[in-house]
């Protein structure tokens, strides 16, 4: 009895361990109000006809597809439900796709859906016709595909929950082959911060105005600029009405001592005559 019951705990418990290695990718909201569904760090719940792995790609981390020869080069990921329904009429999916020989990359085929048994064939959205060697290059390139323009096949999935993604590359030929940075943006260039949100309205730069021209006559408005004393030059001397007040009082002055002087000498002849 102890035996069974150890047996059904290591169960639940590796059952439970299981769950949690199992776990979908888990988009998240970059700065720029893109969602990232996959940024090539993990490949949990990715899956292919062949192995993915995890590498360094010319600088970017990404998901390598180690599909060899002819054939489908498959990459199927399921994630954490996301809501696209506010950018389906300007929104994108974007990845970055690398390739070293694009030559041999035929065509593609992109997938969106939103069923939770991980289905494929209905209740998604597509495109196609992708993947010619005049739209790539050797290295990395950045798709990015309307979700206005992608069809419905098996009806349209419920864009409140999309889940899963396919993406196909039909080559014929050795080639490297790996993605990274798959995310839906809510238009072209990535940069709107809530889909929901209407833009600001435009406003009109101001003219841009000549600069002034030294040699240039003054207008009637203008004040001539010789017409401002310089800062630092002396002014022409004038007469200083200051110091009329201090020449009077030393005229005033000398008229008393003068007069004093008089009446002191008055009054000694008068005293000589006296006696």
């Amino acid at each position: 009895m102890k035996k069974r019951i150890f047996i059904l705990i290591a169960s639940l418990i590796a059952a439970a361990m299981l769950s949690v290695t199992a776990q979908a990718l888990t988009p998240y909201t970059a700065e720029d109000g893109s969602i990232i569904i996959a940024d090539g760090t993990s490949i949990e719940e990715c899956w292919s006809d062949v192995e993915l792995t995890i590498a360094e790609v010319d600088d970017k981390t990404a998901i390598v597809n180690n599909f060899t020869g002819s054939g489908t080069a498959i990459w199927c990921m399921g994630f954490t439900p996301i809501d696209i329904s506010a950018c389906l009429e300007t929104g994108y999916l974007e990845f970055k796709l690398y390739t070293s020989d694009p030559d041999v990359v035929i065509d593609g085929q992109f997938e969106l859906n939103s069923n939770d048994d991980r289905s494929c064939d209905h209740n998604e959205i597509n495109w196609g016709g992708f993947g010619t060697t005049r739209l790539l290059e050797s290295g990395w390139n950045t798709i990015q595909l309307p979700l206005a323009d992608a069809e419905e096949a098996g009806g349209a999935p419920d864009f409140t929950k999309i889940q899963m993604i396919r993406l196909y590359l039909f080559i014929y030929g050795p080639t490297d082959l790996a993605i990274t940075d798959v995310r839906i943006s809510p238009d072209a260039t990535g940069l709107v911060t809530e889909p929901e949100t209407e833009p600001a309205p435009e406003t009109e730069p101001a003219p841009a105005t000549e600069p002034e021209d030294k040699d240039t006559e003054p207008t009637a408005t203008q004040a001539p600029a010789n017409e401002t004393e310089p800062a630092g030059t002396k002014a022409p001397e004038t007469d200083k009405p200051a110091d009329a007040p201090a020449n009077t009082g030393l005229i005033i002055g000398i008229a008393v001592a003068a007069a004093v002087i008089i009446a002191v000498v008055v009054i000694l002849i008068v005293r000589k005559k006296k006696k």
